[in-house]
C-alpha cells in the first residue's frame, strides 16, 4: 500500500463533511490524503492501515465531546504500538478546551482550531519545523512542556472559495435513490445557551455566518445528482436563515437555481429551522423545487425551558410553526428538552402536555431528552458561576435544585434511553420507517399500498406516544406527591413502570418493522449506485402485506459515476463533521 502525507480520522455515519471538507483542500494544495472511518473496534484494524501508508500526519476529528476517553485511548494504543506520526485533533471541544485537550490526550502533538483547512495545510508544510508553529494562527501546541495557543485564524470570507468535500466512491442509498448530506452555511445568528455555535465562530475573527452562493450550492448538488445519483440532500447547516432582505433573496435566487438545472422536479430535501424563521409563502416556493422534510428545534413546550434554551419564541409561535408544516404536508421532526437546569414540575408538565398534543395525530414520535452543559456554552458557564456545574470533561452534567427531578430524570433513562436513543429503539424505527415512506410515495408514486402504508406507521407511532407520556405522568405523579425518602421508598415500583414502558416500546418497534419490511423497507447504506430510476420501488397493495416490491432493473452507470466525484459540501468548521 503506498505512502500518503496525511489520514484524517473521524467518527461517519453519513459522510463527516468537516473532515471531507479538510481532505479536499489538502488534495488541492497537493497533499497526498486519505479518509479513514472511526467506530468502536476498529483499533487494531487503523493501526494495520497506519503502518501501511505510513502518514507523516494523523488527524482526529472529534465530533462528539462524548466520544473524548474513546479518542483519547485510541492515540493511546497507537502512541503504545509504534505510531510516530504527527497526532493533531480538531472540533469543538478541542477548539475551546484546547489546554485541556492537550492535558487529556498527551499523546497529541497539536490541536487545530476552529475551521480547519488553512491551518492544517500550513501544519503539514511545517511538520519538521516546530519553530514556525508560533507563526501559524489558529494552532494550540506544547512549549517547554506547557500549552500555548496562537491568535484564533480569522475565518474563511469566502466559502465558494473552497473546493467541495470528497465523497465516499459508494453512495448511501435507499428504495435506490442516492442521498447525500451537505452545507450551504457556517456559522448561526441565534446564540441558544445550549450550544457552542456562537462561541466556536465567535472567537475567530469574521461574521459569525457566512453562506455559500445560492449558485455553488446548487452546482454541487447537480454533481452528485449526475455523477452519484443522489436525489435526497440532508441540509447539514445550524439554520436556514429566512428573515431580512438579504436571506429571502438568496433563498429566492436558490430556487431558480434549482429551477434552472431542472432538479426541483426531480430531488427532495431537508433542512435545519427555527419556528419563528417559518414563513408560508416562503415555504411553498421552497416545498415547489424539493423541500420535503424540516428539522424543527423546538426544545421545550414550556416558556420557563423556552426562556432557558434562550429560544426567544413562545409555546404558541411552536403550536403555529408546526400547524403550519402540517397544512403544507411538509414532514417534519424536532429537537426536545424535556429537563435543564431551571426545571420544576410545573414546567415538565407543561412540556409534557405539549408533547402528547404534537404526538397525538402520529405525524411525529414524542421523543426527548436533558439539556446538557457542553463545553462553549452559555449554559455551562452560568452553571460554572452558580458553582452546579458537576459530572467530568466527556460527560458534563448538574443536580436540579429540587432533588426530586434528578429521580424523575433517573426514571426517564432507566425507561425510555432505548427508545429514545438506541438504534433498534422505536424513535428510530418510526424516523426510519417515515423517511422510507417518503420515498415511496415521491419516487415511486402514490397509490394503495403507500397509504395503507401510511395509516399503519400513523396509528403505531401515535400508540408508541400515548404510552409513553401515559407512563411519563404516572412517573411525576408518584414523585411530586412524596418526599425525596418518599419517592426513594416508592422506587421499586417505578422500576417496574420502567420495565413495563421498554417491554411496550420495543413490542412497537418491532410491530413496526414487520410494517416497513412487509411494505419493501430498504435500508439506507452505501452502494454502488447505478443511473437511478425514474420510480422508486412502491409499497405492497395492502391485499398482500406480506409481499415486497418489485425492484426496476439497474441501468448502466455512467462512467462519472463509476469514478465517483470530489464534489461534496461543507459542514461548518473544517472539523466539526
Amino acid at each position: 500500500m503506498a505512502a500518503c502525507d496525511v489520514v484524517l480520522v473521524g467518527y461517519e455515519d453519513e459522510e463527516n463533511l468537516g473532515l471531507r471538507s479538510l481532505a479536499a483542500y489538502l488534495a488541492q494544495a497537493g497533499v497526498t490524503v486519505d479518509l479513514a472511518p472511526y467506530r468502536a473496534g476498529v483499533r487494531r484494524d487503523l493501526l494495520a492501515y497506519l503502518r501501511a501508508r505510513r502518514p507523516r500526519l494523523v488527524g482526529f476529528s472529534l465530533i462528539f465531546q462524548g466520544m473524548l476517553p474513546d479518542f483519547a485511548d485510541l492515540v493511546a494504543y497507537l502512541r503504545a504500538n509504534g505510531v510516530a506520526a504527527h497526532f493533531t485533533m480538531g472540533g469543538h471541544f478541542p477548539s475551546l478546551a484546547w489546554a485541556r485537550t492537550l492535558a487529556l490526550v498527551p499523546g497529541l502533538d497539536t490541536v487545530v482550531r476552529h475551521e480547519g483547512e488553512v491551518t492544517l495545510l500550513e501544519l503539514v508544510r511545517a511538520l519538521d519545523r516546530p519553530a514556525r508553529w508560533r507563526e501559524i494562527p489558529g494552532l494550540a501546541f506544547r512549549d517547554r512542556g506547557l500549552p500555548i495557543a496562537t491568535p484564533p485564524r480569522p475565518l474563511v470570507p469566502d466559502l465558494d472559495a473552497l473546493p467541495f468535500p470528497l465523497r465516499r466512491r459508494e453512495t448511501l442509498a435507499a428504495r435506490d435513490v442516492g442521498i447525500a448530506s451537505l452545507a450551504a452555511s457556517r456559522g448561526c445568528h441565534y446564540d441558544c445557551s445550549f450550544c457552542s455555535v456562537q462561541t466556536f465562530y465567535g472567537e475567530p475573527p469574521g461574521p459569525r455566518r457566512r453562506t455559500r452562493s445560492p449558485g455553488n450550492v446548487a452546482d454541487e448538488m447537480q454533481v452528485l445528482h449526475e455523477a452519484k445519483g443522489v436525489r435526497v440532500f440532508i441540509f447539514k447547516d445550524d439554520d436556514l436563515a429566512t428573515r431580512g432582505p438579504r436571506a429571502r433573496a438568496w433563498i429566492e435566487a436558490f430556487a431558480r437555481e434549482l429551477e434552472a438545472r431542472g432538479l426541483g422536479r426531480r430531488i427532495a430535501w431537508r433542512i435545519s429551522c427555527r419556528v419563528d424563521d417559518l414563513d408560508a409563502d416562503l415555504l411553498r416556493r421552497l416545498r415547489g423545487v424539493g423541500l420535503t422534510w424540516v428539522y424543527l428545534g423546538i426544545e421545550s413546550g414550556s416558556e420557563q425551558g423556552l426562556r432557558t434554551c434562550n429560544k426567544r419564541f413562545t409555546v404558541d409561535d411552536v403550536r403555529r410553526g408546526v400547524a403550519l408544516l402540517r397544512r403544507l404536508r411538509l414532514a417534519f421532526d424536532y429537537g426536545f428538552m424535556l429537563l435543564d437546569p431551571d426545571s420544576t414540575f410545573a414546567s415538565v408538565r407543561e412540556s409534557v402536555g405539549f408533547l402528547e398534543d404534537l404526538g397525538r395525530r402520529g405525524d411525529a414520535s414524542v421523543h426527548f431528552t436533558k439539556m446538557f452543559p457542553y463545553v462553549g456554552t452559555a449554559i455551562a458557564a452560568r452553571l460554572a458561576a452558580e458553582g452546579r456545574l458537576a459530572g467530568t470533561d466527556a460527560a458534563p452534567d448538574y443536580a436540579f435544585r429540587d432533588p426530586r427531578l434528578d429521580l424523575l430524570q433517573g426514571f426517564l433513562s432507566e425507561a425510555f434511553h432505548e427508545r429514545n436513543f438506541g438504534p433498534d429503539g422505536l424513535v428510530s424505527a418510526s424516523r426510519m420507517a417515515a423517511f422510507d415512506l417518503e420515498l415511496a410515495t415521491r419516487f415511486g408514486g402514490a397509490g394503495a399500498g403507500t397509504r395503507a402504508y401510511h395509516a399503519a406507521l400513523r396509528h403505531l407511532t401515535a400508540r408508541g406516544n400515548a404510552l409513553a407520556i401515559a407512563a411519563v405522568r404516572r412517573a411525576l405523579d408518584v414523585l411530586e406527591a412524596r418526599s425525596v425518602d418518599g419517592c426513594l421508598a416508592a422506587w421499586p415500583g417505578l422500576l417496574e413502570l420502567a420495565r413495563v414502558a421498554r417491554e411496550a416500546d420495543l413490542d412497537l418497534a418491532r410491530r413496526l418493522r414487520g410494517v416497513m419490511e412487509a411494505n419493501g423497507h430498504d435500508a439506507p447504506r452505501p452502494r454502488l449506485l447505478l443511473s437511478a430510476p425514474r420510480r422508486a420501488p412502491r409499497p405492497a397493495r395492502p391485499d398482500r402485506p406480506g409481499s415486497l416490491a418489485p425492484r426496476p432493473r439497474a441501468s448502466r452507470a455512467s462512467a462519472r459515476a463509476r469514478r465517483g466525484t470530489g464534489a461534496g459540501a461543507r459542514r461548518g468548521a473544517g472539523w466539526r463533521g
